[in-house]
């Protein structure tokens, strides 16, 4: 369970509107609203979240809390009523955080829930799209969700001179968790789009078809399912086909949601199989790590939904420390698909034969297919 303290003077009312943002949003991606808990002590938090005022800013309490939070180096997040009143609004100890203003509501209880853990940090979109017909839309797309902090894949943006363009875009599609389809009136005889959406689907990443006003009123090549679609209305788009700034707010909420909401399945899901081939008898550590006992020595598994980066290693590390001069060593996999960008698979690769405690890298279906893989074989 994680627990969040609000931390604030005045603001009753926004206090108990986060609380209940949080818990809604909780409640849609855990499925219960045991994973997170609202204490009134710093000392016991996960995040605290401090709603700015003139009188929070002045408060020596709060200030105190602040400082204890910091120290024990807890993520403080301030909420502003508007950013060009951030100094005025929080004490000096919070003048070198980033902070965000209370303008959305729902994107923040969904940026709290990431800070948690509960769900992915590291957000990845595909963008799919037909370049005749929904270009402006595109770019426009792509500079929100950046704003988002989301790494977002956009042909024209990401491939450099020089690279095989279909590699990269196959590359890019193994690394990412969502695609964004904009589904115009002639994406369907595009068969390199008809492509991206297929991977999608087949690999099991997160998926969603932003119907523009003009397009078929169905769901987007026959394989796509029905809920997967958001339909767009001609009074969501401006002349130059981009959309206005309510459509574009509302839009990336859903882009948001369905992202953590598939993503989250995606992991669970993989976490799941791979416990179920072990015969259920894992023990789970963290989010995404595993210990089992095996036949030969303990095992520590860092699973992945994604193909494996350096991150992974420092992770399975903090989840499952190996203590020194235990014997036998336990054995350490990564359990990802080794995909992905070249360069970063064979950073990772790299990096598994070479720590002092070497890390196994497997593929989810030869894990599952044969447990023996966890403890066999080569590094690499």
């Amino acid at each position: 369970m994680h627990t969040i303290t609000l931390l604030h003077v005045d603001h009753e009312d926004w206090a108990s509107q986060l609380k209940e943002a949080v818990t809604k949003a909780a409640l849609r991606h855990a499925g219960s609203i045991d994973a997170i808990r609202f204490a009134e002590d710093e000392a016991a938090a996960d995040l605290v979240i401090c709603l700015g005022s003139a009188l929070l800013a002045k408060d020596a309490n709060a200030r105190s809390q602040i400082r204890a939070a910091l120290a024990r180096q807890v993520r403080v997040l301030p909420v502003v009523s508007t950013l060009p009143k951030f100094k005025s609004e929080v004490p000096e100890e919070l003048y070198p955080i980033n902070g965000t203003a209370w303008v959305n509501l729902p994107s923040l209880a969904e940026e709290v829930l990431r800070h948690l853990g509960l769900t992915e940090r590291d957000r990845r979109v595909f963008l799919s799209y037909l370049r005749r017909e929904t270009t402006p839309l595109a770019y426009q797309l792509y500079d929100e969700l950046h704003r988002r902090c989301f790494s977002t894949f956009l042909d024209t943006c990401e491939i450099e001179h020089g690279e095989r363009v279909q590699d990269r875009i196959e590359q890019a599609l193994q690394n990412t968790s969502f695609v964004l389809l904009l589904y115009s009136p002639s994406v369907e005889t595009s068969e390199w789009i008809e492509k991206e959406v297929n991977f999608a689907l087949t690999h099991g990443l997160g998926l969603l078809a932003l119907a523009l006003p003009d397009a078929e009123k169905k769901a987007p090549f026959k394989m796509t399912p029905s809920d997967r679609r958001l339909q767009l209305q001609k009074s969501d788009r401006k002349v130059d086909g981009r959309l206005t700034a309510a459509a574009l707010k509302r839009v990336c909420l859903a882009i948001e949601q369905e992202h953590a909401d598939q993503f989250r399945s995606r992991r669970e899901r993989l976490i799941h199989d791979v416990n179920a081939a072990l015969g259920g008898s894992a023990i789970r550590v963290g989010t995404q790590s595993l210990r089992f006992k095996g036949p030969k020595s303990d095992v520590f598994i860092r699973l992945s939904a994604r193909p494996a980066e350096a991150r992974d290693l420092f992770l399975l590390d903090r989840d499952c420390p190996i203590i020194e001069g235990e014997t036998p060593p336990p054995n350490r996999v990564l359990v990802a698909v080794k995909g992905g960008y070249l360069e970063n698979r064979e950073m990772t690769a790299w990096m598994c034969a070479g720590l002092r405690h070497p890390v196994r890298w497997r593929e989810p279906q030869e894990v599952c297919a044969d447990p023996g893989a966890l403890e066999d074989g080569s590094w690499t």
